[in-house]
This record gives C-alpha cells, structure tokens and sequence, in this order.
C-alpha cells in the first residue's frame, strides 16, 4: 500500500505556514509603534512607561524603538516606513525635525496607520487619522522667564544653550522666554544664543566658552539634558556653580539629584508619561469609532527644590509601566 506521508507532511506545513502568517497578521493589526525622537533618554523613557501603561489597559502590543541619536534623523524616517509596510493599527512619533518627517508622516496617514505626534509638531494639520499630543511650549517659555526674574530680581544677564532650528517646540519655547522678558523684564538681557550640541564634550566645551567669554554671566537657560548635563560640568570646572544659576530641560534623574542638593536652580519637564498614555488611548478609540481630540497640550513643569519631591512631579518622572495616576 503507497504511503500518504508525503502528502500529509506537505499539508501541515502549509498549515503551520498559514497560522504563521495569520499570527504575524494579527500582531501587526493589534500593535502600536512608538518611535520616539532618541532612545536612552529619560525624557522619552518615561513616553514609553506612559504608553505601556495604557497598553497593558487596551490590549495593544508596543513595538519601541529609535535612533541612539537625536540626529539619527534617516533612521527615525526607517521605522517610520517600517511601521507603514507592517500595516500597525498606530504610530506614535515624536519627530526629529519639522520638515523631514512630513513625507513620511503623510504616507502613513495615507495607509490608514493612525498617528500621533508628541513632543513637536508638523506643519501637517490635525485630522483624517492624525492627532497631536504637544507640551505647551509657550507655557514652557513664560516659565523659565518668570523663574529668570525671580532668582535675577529683575536684572541680568542670560545665555541660552542648545537652540535646534530643526525642533518646531524649541524655536517656540525660546520665541516665548523672549517675549516675556522683552515685555515684563527689561533689565534681563540674552547676551548667548548657542545652537545645539549632540554631545557632552561639544556641550561641555560650548559651556566653558561663554562662561570664559562672560565673566559676569548671572544665568544660563539649557534646552536639552545634554546642554544642561554639559554646562554642569562646565560651572563645576570653572568654580561658577554657585555664581552663575542654571535652568536646565528635560526629566534626567542625574539632574534631579543636582537640584535636590541645591546644586542646580531648576528644570523644566514635559509631561511625556501623559503624551505616551494618552496617544495609545486615542489610537484605541479611534479603532472603535470614538469620537477623540486632535490637538492637546499638556502643561509643563518648573521642577525646583522646593517641588521636586511632590506626588505631580514624581508621577511625570515615573518610568514605571503600571504607574498610577
């Protein structure tokens, strides 16, 4: 009697194969990409617990990744299209810069991927399966020109470090410290705008030189962690550190330390728990029809020693995936 294994052998293969492929479909179906603008970044680690946080309520799967570098911009555009060949149900993007995203971000929407931007916008508007999530910059910038005439008393010099012409949110935050001081602090005058280091020795050496080349600097505003984590060292070699006030950016533990211990004046953060928790809410809702926001701007903070400890400030700076509000 002929054998039939042969033919039996080739059936469960197909099989297998079929469930494999039905399995993969469904995967991408039911995942999330988030791509944030680098990876190794507290600023974006705790996007990432925000976004596993919700993920755990709505039953997504996250696929997380980024450049290890913040200029990484070609990288960040490959898992941009990456997400868009695997037909994932969302991306949540916070870009690298304005204007190379935009290509990218549009064919995404065009193959029904439904996308989020956090952290900085496109000038791509709101609708048709894109939402935005953002800091409010504006806020951000009336901030740190209040803190500048509280701990100036109205009169003094500032430098600004790390200004990035590619980052729509900074030119915005920079726009409005100006404005206010222009308005409301007349006697504050920005004698250094510094465009923006991707390392800590350039950010390190940035610092010492217009620390060397001011030597009567009351303040400098850093608008990344590696601008404030660099000018740090800087007033600590140059023995400024309690002459010159520093008002640095983003949620890096290291720098929470130095503002616990007096160290450092202040820090402002953007609420990215909440950016990756909520993106991951509306793209579930949109899946199910509901009807959800396109634009929402969370408010940021001036984390100090006197606030630094508080249940608000710490839940910003959870990176924990099960963290409750």
């Amino acid at each position: 009697m002929k054998s039939n294994r042969p033919v039996h052998s080739f059936l469960a293969v197909c099989a297998f194969l079929m469930i494999s492929l039905s399995n993969c479909a469904f995967s991408h179906n039911e995942t999330i990409a988030v791509i944030p603008q680098t990876t190794g970044f507290s600023l974006w680690e705790a996007e990432h617990a925000g976004a596993e946080a919700a993920a755990l309520q709505t039953g997504y799967r996250l696929y997380w990744n980024a450049p290890t570098r913040s200029d990484d911009v070609e990288r960040q555009i490959q898992f941009v299209n990456q997400a868009v060949r695997n037909g994932d149900r969302g991306l949540i993007l916070a870009p690298d810069q304005s204007l190379a995203l935009i290509t990218p971000v549009r064919r995404a929407i065009a193959r029904n991927v439904k996308t989020v931007i956090v952290g900085s916008p496109l000038s791509i508007p709101p609708g048709r399966g894109l939402a935005y999530i953002l800091n409010d910059d504006e806020e951000t910038g009336r901030l740190v020109a209040e803190r500048l005439g509280r701990i100036l008393h109205g009169k003094g010099s500032v430098a600004i470090i790390g200004i990035n012409p590619d980052v729509t949110s900074i030119l915005m935050q920079v726009r409005a410290c100006e404005d206010s001081l222009q308005r409301l602090l007349p006697n504050i005058h920005i004698v250094e705008r510094r465009p923006r280091s991707y390392n800590a020795a350039d950010a390190v050496q940035v610092a010492a030189d217009i620390l060397d080349s001011h030597p009567d600097l009351n303040a400098i505003w850093a608008l990344s962690a590696v601008e404030t984590g660099g000018t740090f060292v800087a007033l600590e070699a140059s023995h400024k550190i309690d002459r010159v006030k520093l008002i640095g950016s983003e949620q890096d533990l290291d720098l929470i330390a130095h503002i616990r211990n007096g160290q450092m004046d202040s820090l402002t953060i953007e609420d990215t728990y909440q950016m990756g928790y909520q993106a991951v809410l509306l793209i579930s809702k949109v899946a199910r029809g509901e009807p959800v926001p396109l634009e929402t701007k969370l408010e940021p903070t001036l984390v100090t020693r006197e606030n630094v400890d508080t249940a608000e400030v710490q839940r910003q700076l959870s990176q924990r995936w099960n963290y409750q509000r």
